[in-house]
């Protein structure tokens, strides 16, 4: 029996994704940050919907997103990006959000634009990225885990560092982990070509 592979974003298909939200608008500025965080940190679209603004910590220098996964395990992702935080306190100006660190930090937008007090649902959030994906013309079958699919292959690939991506993605199996261990198609076609010489 084939599987089949799961998809994932090249870099020019994430930069045409993040191109397309709006944000100019308050609907565009928290699909912008939705995207733009999912890709830099991989989570999975219910850690993502149950993320409060309290997720995120500033310890000395550093800022960091605690992330509550499966089995309700912890685990903290550095924010490194610092257009991640740029895009999050733009969308939170735009919705007026209080002080309050309980706030959900992506809400559900009601029929009027106006901010409802509900955190972001599933449903929405699948809306959203099927929205931008055929905007931005990527003609690939992507759900929110082919997003942390994307983060995880690129961090691996540039890092290397096994162990360490398995820590970011919350797997308590390296062998989970190790379905990222991709070698991208044309680097694989070139090597095939260059046997046949």
């Amino acid at each position: 029996m084939i599987h089949k592979v799961q998809s994932y974003l090249t870099e020019q298909e994430e930069r045409d994704l993040l191109r397309q939200p709006n944000r100019t608008k308050l609907q565009g500025k928290r699909d912008y940050a939705v995207l733009l965080l999912d890709l830099r940190t991989g989570c999975r679209i219910s850690e993502l919907c149950n993320l409060k603004v309290s997720n995120l910590k500033t310890e000395g220098k550093k800022i960091w997103l605690y992330v509550y996964g499966k089995g309700k395990r912890e685990r903290r992702i550095p924010i490194k990006d610092s257009e991640i935080i740029e895009a999050l306190q733009s969308y939170w100006k735009k919705a007026n959000y209080s002080d309050d660190p309980n706030e959900p930090m992506f809400k559900t937008l009601g029929r009027k634009g106006l901010n409802d007090i509900r955190p972001l649902t599933w449903k929405a959030a699948r809306w959203l990225l099927k929205k931008y994906t055929k905007l931005a013309k990527i003609d690939k079958n992507i759900h929110f885990h082919s997003l942390r699919h994307t983060f995880l292959t690129r961090t691996l690939r540039t890092s290397g560092d096994l162990p360490a991506v398995q820590a970011l993605a919350g797997h308590r199996s390296i062998q989970s982990t190790q379905v990222y261990l991709h070698t991208d198609e044309e680097r694989m076609e070139r090597a095939i070509e260059s046997l046949r010489h």
